[in-house]
């Protein structure tokens, strides 16, 4: 009987790691890839604007199916009050289209904008400009967004300036992605790559003083990492993957 057993045991282990292997090659990614989508996206859980990866839901507690698809999850993540004028949060669909320091254009969810010191153009805090540049003069006591998306600034002495609007672009989710070898947490802004056509967009919803938080799933995505260590080995993964 204990024969059986044992035989059993084996058995049942070699017919897992067929099922493992063979499940693998079905998906787009690796168990590998998945595991480091899932360090990027706990890394960036405090980052503004960040679009974490679709968790799989559907699994099997037996042999560990639970899957990142790979594909970016683009809900709407909570919004944060910080009491900044120049904070902006989008509410519904659109992004802010700025340009990289090598002239690269491309897309973000993050509001977090400064102005520039010396043309006080509206930028990004790591200094990506806004392509539609919008210029604010400094020293205002009190800043309005309308809903065209128009910005009013007020001044001490009771002027008010319409400054012109600050555009948002409607994009196609499935060809956006994100740039080869990204790590956002940090001085970085998350950002898309867009292949596409650009619409502008005027009706969906825009509030400063609000920022759009990640929404990446703290729990979901520390379950899957020690789910994916435990299947894996974590010797096996620093071996092949450590630096």
């Amino acid at each position: 009987m204990v024969y059986y057993r044992i035989m059993g045991k084996i058995v049942y282990k070699i017919i897992f790691l067929l099922l493992i292997t063979n499940y693998l090659h079905s998906q787009e990614i690796t168990l590998f890839e998945e595991y480091f989508l899932m360090l990027d996206d706990l890394a960036n859980v405090n980052t503004y604007g960040y679009k974490s990866h679709f968790l799989d839901y559907n699994f099997d507690e037996e042999v560990y199916f639970q899957r990142v698809t790979g594909e970016i999850n683009f809900h709407q993540g909570s919004l944060k009050s910080t009491n900044r004028h120049l904070d902006f949060a989008i509410v519904g669909n659109g992004y802010f289209k700025i340009i990289k320091n090598d002239g690269t254009i491309v897309y973000t969810r993050n509001g977090e904008f400064v102005l520039n010191e010396e043309t006080n153009e509206l930028q990004t805090i790591n200094g990506y400009r806004l392509f539609d540049s919008l210029i604010i003069i400094p020293g205002f006591i009190e800043l309005i967004i309308n809903e065209d998306h128009s910005i009013i600034t007020i001044y001490p002495n009771g002027e008010e300036i319409n400054n012109g609007k600050i555009i948002i672009y409607d994009l196609e989710i499935n060809k956006l992605m994100y740039p080869e070898n990204y790590l956002f947490a940090g001085n970085d802004i998350p950002y898309f790559i867009y292949f596409g056509e650009v619409e502008e967009i005027s009706n969906d919803r825009i509030y400063n003083k609000m920022l759009e938080c990640s929404n990446v799933n703290r729990t979901a995505t520390m379950t899957r990492i020690l789910k994916i260590s435990q299947i894996l080995g974590m010797d096996f993964i620093e071996n092949n993957y450590g630096e």
